[in-house]
């Protein structure tokens, strides 16, 4: 097992694996801020891995397999899981608090086994990518790209098209708390470009509990 003793700490798996007994706890995050773990496996654990009063932690690129419980969050805040993969497991991931917390799954396979308990809930985003174009298809770099919820309006992530004309957005489809799956896609999705001409924008919307993963164009 590793246990993390320190915050603000950076540590690459290198993509070998810890492997348990079928009992105790893979990673414990126990008390930790600023921890980023990430290209490793964890294997035959009761826990693979466990957040306790911890914060603000990214696991990247982490397989989990044959284990009770994947990811345990308790009393814990604003921790990311991001690319990661469980497998074989009776439970994928719990959350649970006494008081509101919000944890982030980005792009996590699973088989969706999620359990909000008290006043702790889990944030399950995915990611869109938008590939702009201009005179014919060449890459339009620069372009800034806007996700909003088309039922509120409210603002969820933004960023900028790159030389290669792609942008990543990470954008939230579901809330999952003790009472309810709250599902709040579909998206608005505006490009916005400043061009010699003046300010250019083109709109589309897309739901991503159907479209995971998705290019638009």
């Amino acid at each position: 097992a590793l246990i993390i003793s320190t915050d603000d700490v950076v540590i690459n798996g290198g993509g070998y694996s810890i492997i348990g007994n079928g009992s105790g706890i893979g990673i414990d995050l126990s008390n930790r801020s600023g921890v980023s773990i990430y290209n490793l496996s964890i294997i035959n654990f009761t826990e693979a891995v466990r957040f306790s009063s911890s914060s603000e932690n990214t696991l990247t690129n982490i397989d989990i397999s044959n284990v009770s419980l994947g990811i345990n969050f308790t009393e814990s805040q604003d921790n990311l899981i991001k690319d990661c993969n469980i497998s074989q497991s009776t439970t994928d991931v719990i959350a649970s608090s006494s008081t509101y917390t919000n944890n982030t799954l980005l792009n996590l396979t699973s088989a969706e086994s999620y359990n909000s308990l008290g006043n702790a809930s889990l944030k399950i985003k995915e990611y869109l990518f938008v590939n702009a174009t201009y005179n014919n298809g060449l890459p339009l770099p620069n372009g800034n790209v806007n996700g909003t919820f088309n039922s509120s309006g409210l603002f969820d992530y933004s960023a900028l098209t790159l030389a290669s004309g792609i942008a990543e957005l990470q954008l939230t489809e579901r809330i999952i708390s003790n009472l309810s799956t709250n599902y709040i896609t579909p998206h608005n999705i505006t490009l916005s470009y400043s061009s010699s001409t003046g300010l250019l924008t083109n709109s589309t919307s897309i739901n991503l509990t159907t479209d995971q993963g998705s290019t638009i164009n």
